[in-house]
């Protein structure tokens, strides 16, 4: 759902525009099994944010889990983890583009922003701004993704 249609392969030009990361305005964090030894683990998420150039302390983030990893609390997990890396860099809240019937994500949003509504829903989008203060889920008031 996160790229709003399906996508069996990433074109290299969206594949890029992924991976050009600077660990300041461009950040991701990625969830993979654990291995032992140089082989990879199966990938099963990821979170990114991008700050945006005319809003400095904003940035657009995007959350994406697996089919068969969904409804274990990676989503939350993740999310968390991306908020904490954006607070350092001095963003307070992230603007996501949702698909309207996407309800899973909605409700996250307004999990770690009890105010979370949509300020913009056109066609089958909606667009957030989730603020990154002290509203976020804590450990001590989140339970932990189940294996």
């Amino acid at each position: 759902m996160r790229f709003f249609a399906a996508m069996p392969r990433l074109p290299d030009r969206f594949l890029g525009d992924l991976l050009n990361l600077d660990g300041w305005n461009r950040v991701a964090i990625g969830a993979e099994s654990a291995t032992v030894g140089p082989q990879l683990g199966d990938a099963f998420g990821g979170a990114r944010f991008v700050r945006l150039a005319a809003e400095p302390e904003t940035a657009e983030a995007a959350v994406t889990v697996v089919d068969c990893m969904q409804r274990r609390g990676l989503g939350r997990l993740l999310l968390r983890a991306l908020a904490a890396a954006a607070r350092e860099r001095g963003i307070t809240k992230f603007r996501a583009e949702v698909l309207r019937g996407n309800e899973a994500m909605a409700a996250l949003l307004r999990e770690f922003d009890g105010e979370a509504r949509p300020i913009v829903a056109e066609g089958g989008v909606a667009v957030y701004e989730i603020h990154l203060g002290q509203r976020l889920v804590t450990a001590a008031t989140s339970p932990e993704p189940r294996r």
